[in-house]
């Protein structure tokens, strides 16, 4: 019996409780019973199920193990308070596995009000669950102690990194993740002799780099990160979904799916990826099979933050929309065919998909300006209907105008993406939303066709070309060209700035016409447009920007002149379904050699019904 005892110490001091209480010969006492529920949670946190739906039943035993001896620790005489605390602490950490984050608080909470301060491994647990909780600052004070108990700990290293990037502190992620990254190296020898393997950690860092950037929104370091790392490793899952992800960040929809769908082929039950898919048929939009994959892993995954996140896109989209614009426009100088003080005001609504891909559409405008003729307005109103395939967007609104010209009038837009790098689209009005409002003072409207190609190497960098016609009732024919390149040369976490420049040229046929209207003309403009976030906490952001642009006009008959403008506004995303910008813009521009200076103010809501 003495020797069956001592066999049973030595076991439970090298962590086999199981093992000691076979060996011991007799029913275990609860502080054996207690070792061996907190094996139990370490074994449910180690071990995965091949059935997804069952990969919480080893933790749920333990919790129940664990609560049964927390009553049974209660009515001991005399109270064991270090047993209590063992269990209270093993418990934290199940309900931490078990992803029952505010459980996790409340425990915790009790074990500090009954005992001094938490050991790391359950600080580890808080702050896994403060960050869970949508508490990175709190989150980032934990880890900050876990490490400082434990400085090689790598989960709490992982943990202190997303934190920092849910706190908006990419400079603080970029040196954790980095110096993660440095350490170790692609391979490794266990053992003297032994062969060299894989250094799965040194990798999981490289990713994690490369990941780093992307959820800074830098998509082109991330890119050079990730893609060497997937050709080097092409059969690995969860690296080609990385690959993937970072592929639609650059505007490159089609090769995101190709790669998310080999991720999903190659890791068929992790949860990220198919996620991932999801997110891949609402970027081709192939909403119903979206929605018919995400209630799938719903029902396995019923409360994952990233399935509900997808939920709330995918609703997002399934909800009526209504956009509305209102601007109010100051003129300084003496241009008489200058577009005139005034305002506008702009209404669209959209009706939740039918049948998939249609939806119906409502739309209204009002404009008014002060002419040398007198104040003016028109007024228009439209119904119409909007189609969406995967590589085509359709939108064809019938108008009704009312004053100066109260004439009905149709409009049809037509875009086409055949891969990920072009875009075509074709646009065709009959009465113009174009006609200027002198034009239509004098009885006069346009109709108006045009046609612009463009090529996008990726998100930073693209070049376009468009021409455009308007054929005016007067017997005038306006011919538009234009052309433009734009280029992003700063891409940081806290500043993008991006060079655009512009070609525009016109001709008129007719001359003399009580609207402006040179005979020819032709700008050349270049602007810089920066992008800076202010706050983001999750969906909720506050964010600036602002457009610098110069440029010469030359108008036949006119000596040539300074244009340019400076555009600055503020922009408010409220939750995943309200939006608002707001701002103003002040333009120089040129009149028949006559400047003229404009100040508009503006404000735009996007909002989306739940």
């Amino acid at each position: 019996a003495r020797a069956a005892s001592a066999l049973a110490d030595i076991l439970v001091e090298l962590g086999g409780p199981h093992g000691a209480a076979a060996a011991s010969g007799k029913p275990p006492d609860i502080g054996l019973r207690s070792r061996q529920a907190a094996s139990l949670v370490r074994w449910g946190a180690q071990t995965w199920p091949t059935d997804p739906a069952q990969r919480f039943a080893t933790t749920d035993s333990a919790l129940q193990a664990l609560d049964a001896l927390l009553l049974e620790a209660a009515t001991l005489s005399p109270p064991d308070p270090g047993l209590v605390t063992r269990l209270k602490r093993d418990k934290a950490v199940a309900l931490r596995d078990r992803k029952r984050w505010a459980d996790v608080l409340a425990t915790t909470a009790e074990l500090r009000a009954s005992s001094d301060g938490l050991p790391a491994f359950v600080r580890h647990a808080e702050a896994d669950a403060l960050l869970a909780l949508r508490r990175p600052h709190d989150a980032r004070l934990a880890y900050a102690e876990v490490l400082a108990a434990d400085p090689q700990n790598r989960e709490a290293t992982v943990g202190r990194f997303f934190a920092e990037v849910e706190s908006e502190d990419f400079a603080a992620a970029f040196v954790t993740v980095d110096a993660l990254a440095a350490k170790g190296e692609p391979s490794m020898r266990f053992g003297d002799a032994g062969a060299l393997q894989p250094n799965v950690d040194w990798l999981g860092a490289q990713v994690l780099a490369g990941l780093a950037r992307s959820y800074a929104d830098m998509p082109a370091e991330a890119w050079e990160r990730l893609h060497p790392l997937a050709n080097g490793a092409p059969a690995l899952g969860y690296l080609r979904a990385a690959q993937g992800g970072v592929a639609a960040q650059r505007g490159w929809p089609r090769l995101a799916a190709q790669e998310i769908e080999i991720a999903a082929s190659l890791a068929p039950a992790d949860m990220g990826v198919a996620v991932g898919v999801v997110d891949s048929d609402m970027r081709r939009r192939e909403w119903r099979r979206a929605e018919n994959r995400l209630d799938t892993i719903a029902g396995t995954y019923p409360d994952e933050a990233l399935v509900r996140r997808t939920q709330v896109d995918l609703a997002a989209y399934k909800a009526p929309e209504l956009q509305i614009e209102l601007s109010h426009r100051n003129e300084d100088g003496n241009g008489a065919n200058a577009p005139g003080r005034g305002g506008d005001a702009s209404l669209m609504f959209y009706t939740s998909p039918l049948a998939e891909r249609w939806r119906l559409a409502a739309g209204a405008t009002r404009s008014t300006a002060r002419l040398p003729e007198g104040d003016f307005s028109r007024n228009r109103a439209g119904l119409g209907v909007e189609g969406r395939w995967p590589d085509v967007t359709l939108l064809a609104m019938a108008w009704n105008n009312n004053a100066p010209v109260s004439d009905p009038g149709a409009s049809t837009s037509l875009r086409w993406e055949p891969d990920d790098h072009w875009k075509l689209q074709f646009e065709a009005e009959r009465f113009s939303a174009d006609t200027p409002l002198r034009a239509q003072v004098y009885g006069i409207r346009a109709d108006a066709a045009g046609a612009s190609v463009s090529y996008a190497w990726h998100e930073s960098r693209s070049v376009f070309v468009g021409a455009r016609a308007l054929d005016f009732t007067d017997g005038n024919r306006r011919h538009e060209l234009s052309a433009g390149v734009a280029s992003k040369v700063i891409d940081q976490p806290g500043l993008d700035m991006t060079l655009r420049g512009g070609l525009y040229a016109s001709s008129n046929s007719l001359a003399g016409v009580p609207y402006f209207n040179p005979s020819s003309d032709h700008s050349v403009t270049l602007s810089a447009d920066f992008e800076q976030p202010l706050w983001r906490v999750y969906e909720r952001s506050f964010s600036h920007r602002l457009v610098l642009s110069a440029g010469s006009y030359s108008q036949s008959g006119y000596a040539s002149g300074g244009i340019g403008g400076v555009l600055y506004e503020q922009s408010v995303q409220a939750n995943p379904w309200t939006s608002v910008r707001y701002g103003f813009d002040w333009t120089r521009r040129i009149y028949d050699g006559l400047a003229e200076r404009a100040f508009k103010a503006f404000v735009r809501l996007e909002h989306k019904f739940k």
